[in-house]
């Protein structure tokens, strides 16, 4: 599943914190195994799982971590790339995980969502662990959304239905 640069990445960022949480939990790096916390990398990346439901707009490589609202960072040959939960599209981030870091350090209300974690949990309590934000209304449609229009949902069945939505998004092309 994983090849040797990924393999080599993963070992080295799982060596130094086996899966966490960071930014007020809305990062989440998975863990090399199963734990109370949330599902490992090899079970996140089962292609008979959540990306199933991506077809054509699977990510291309490892998801090894994601966002208060389950956009996937992907580990890829070429370095890490992002993965938008709604749309399917990825762009490329950083070529090495201390990058990653680095960017993920510079605003984490951007790529982790934290701001928004952090508003729903002073208003709603803690965020469970494999669970994450998705909005009842797609970002894609260009909204700022506030915290009363967010569902929590487990991590795995979101992206099942962020999935659809994005292939049935792809199938009618670009917007005119």
């Amino acid at each position: 599943m994983f090849g040797d640069s990924a393999a080599e990445a993963l070992a080295w960022i799982l060596s130094a914190k086996n899966g966490f949480y960071a930014f007020s939990n809305a990062l989440h790096v998975h863990s090399d195994t199963d734990t109370d916390e949330g599902v490992s990398v090899y079970e996140w990346n089962d292609p008979d799982g959540w990306q199933r439901s991506y077809g054509s707009l699977a990510p291309a490589g490892v998801c090894f971590a994601e966002d208060v609202f389950g956009n996937q960072f992907v580990w890829h040959d070429n370095g890490i790339l992002t993965f938008d939960a709604e749309s399917g599209r990825q762009e490329a981030f950083a070529f090495t995980l201390e990058q990653w870091a680095e960017r993920l350090c510079q605003d984490p209300n951007r790529w982790t969502g934290r701001s928004v974690a952090m508003a729903w949990q002073e208003e709603r309590g803690a965020l469970p662990r494999g669970y994450r934000l998705v909005p009842k209304v797609p970002f894609v449609r260009g909204r700022e959304i506030p915290t009363a229009h967010l569902d929590i949902v487990p991590a795995a069945e979101a992206m099942k239905t962020r999935g659809a939505r994005a292939l049935a998004l792809y199938a009618r092309g670009p917007r005119r």
